[in-house]
């Protein structure tokens, strides 16, 4: 089945960028495009126009949650859903992420079934911006 979502991944690690990209284009999802630091992924956001960016809390450059400021506070038509990765499982670290404008918070490491169901309710919902979720096990 492909998919025409346009997809963000946004992570340092090389590895974890390559793992997902190979998960994302197995479950069909062929408009996949990654970035390395918070910065490239703020260009690409606005080059690109994403229709979902799955991005790590810490990247350098720009963190994850002020990449997400910074996608909300432009206030384009076009911003994209965002599902913020986090190793980190502390409430205050999620809530300020849900209140910055991520839609899914998934704790690392998550389910690869459960991110690919996240993206596709995400993109059925796009422009019916909702509350934010919190998707995790056990929060401190």
């Amino acid at each position: 089945m492909e998919n025409n979502a346009k997809i963000l991944l946004c992570d340092e690690n090389a590895e974890e960028r390559k793992r997902l990209h190979e998960l994302l284009r197995r479950r069909g999802y062929r408009e996949v495009t990654e970035a390395a630091s918070g910065i490239e992924a703020r260009e690409r956001i606005a080059e690109d126009e994403p229709d979902v960016v799955i991005i790590d809390l810490w990247v350098s450059g720009i963190d994850g949650i002020g990449v997400i400021r910074s996608a909300v506070k432009s206030k384009s038509a076009k911003a994209p859903a965002f599902i913020l990765t986090s190793p980190v499982n502390k409430q205050s670290i999620l809530i300020e992420a849900s209140e910055a404008g991520a839609d899914i918070c998934l704790l690392k490491p998550y389910d690869p079934d459960a991110l690919t169901g996240h993206i596709e309710s995400l993109v059925k919902t796009r422009g019916k911006r909702t509350q934010s979720t919190v998707v995790s096990g056990d929060i401190e």
